[in-house]
């Protein structure tokens, strides 16, 4: 995807979202939410495009709102949180 908006097809963000929140949607599976937040920020962390993306919009490693910018980022690289299945697969 070459833009925020394709990446935004169909999905809803309305405004900042809870880092551990957000990573549990991603990881449900994992057994807390900080368990959650550590595997999204190390999927961050591994990933030097995304990374760099997600610094550019303002992350830094102690980020714990994520705004609608980043969300639109992870969801770009990703995939819906409901969905992505990339770093699971993978085993990352």
């Amino acid at each position: 995807m070459k833009t925020h908006e394709s990446a935004n097809d169909g999905n809803s963000i309305n405004g900042f979202k809870h880092f551990s929140d957000l990573a549990v949607e991603y990881f449900p599976d994992l057994s807390t939410p900080s368990s959650a937040s550590r595997k999204l920020r190390n999927c961050i962390r591994t990933h030097k495009e995304l990374a760099a993306r997600m610094t550019e919009a303002g992350y830094t490693k102690k980020t714990n709102n994520v705004s609608p910018k980043m969300q639109l980022i992870l969801i770009e690289f990703l995939g819906k949180a409901a969905v992505a299945d990339v770093f699971k697969k993978e085993g990352k």
